[in-house]
């Protein structure tokens, strides 16, 4: 009975070792399949860096060979870009012959006009007489001063002094006003008869506040 017992287990732990040991081989053939793996794309990815490097070769020897031809163009002393105008301009007057005629007379009437010599605002030229015509010479005003006129800077002045209300109150007050008013009139109608004319004639007015504030101004005693 106990070695019947004993048989079977060992027939189940053969049974598992078996299991076990083809997992391991199966184990083995999955990992030696990532290694070539791994190793073929190693392999290609070595190959891709060469191509690269290779196309970065290429790629640095155009960028240098344009900027030379770039710096060579720019030169406009060079016969290549003297080729380039003349054959670009050649194109254009070709396909658009009435515009092409067109900027060369502007182009040429801009040079003449540019080679008139400058003149700033600090010289000062005389006209000569000859150039005059004789309607805007009568055109000239006469701007001297007669000997009985009298400039604007003789005339007498308009202007009134201010009110004193201080002692002034009620009808006093509108009576001064009146004839200080007067006179500035008086001034003004004697300016206009002499035969000058004022630019601007000064006239005081005096509003209504003012009135008003005059009259309820009390009487203040001037100090003896």
């Amino acid at each position: 009975m106990e070695l019947k017992k004993w048989v079977d287990m060992e027939l189940e732990l053969s049974r598992k070792h078996e299991e076990i040991i083809m997992r391991r081989e199966a184990l083995l053939r999955g990992t030696e399949c990532y290694f070539s793996s791994e190793d073929l794309q190693a392999s290609s990815f070595i190959v891709d860096i060469r191509k690269a490097e290779e196309r970065n070769e290429n790629l640095m020897r155009n960028i240098n060979e344009s900027l030379t031809n770039i710096r060579r163009d720019r030169n406009t002393n060079s016969p290549g870009f003297e080729t380039i105008t003349k054959n670009y301009w050649s194109m254009v007057k070709s396909i658009f012959p009435v515009w092409y005629e067109q900027y060369t007379k502007e182009s040429d009437r801009t040079f003449k006009h540019s080679s008139k010599p400058f003149s700033d605002g600090n010289d000062q030229t005389v006209p000569k007489a000859s150039h005059q015509s004789p309607s805007n010479t009568n055109k000239q005003t006469d701007t001297s001063i007669g000997p009985n006129e009298r400039s604007d800077d003789e005339l007498p002045s308009t202007s009134v002094p201010p009110l004193d209300l201080d002692f002034i109150t009620g009808e006093d007050a509108s009576q001064e006003i009146s004839v200080k008013a007067a006179a500035t009139l008086e001034t003004n109608s004697s300016l206009n008869s002499s035969g000058k004319v004022a630019k601007k004639e000064k006239r005081v007015h005096y509003n209504e506040e003012q009135l008003s504030a005059a009259a309820r101004k009390p009487i203040r005693k001037p100090k003896s």
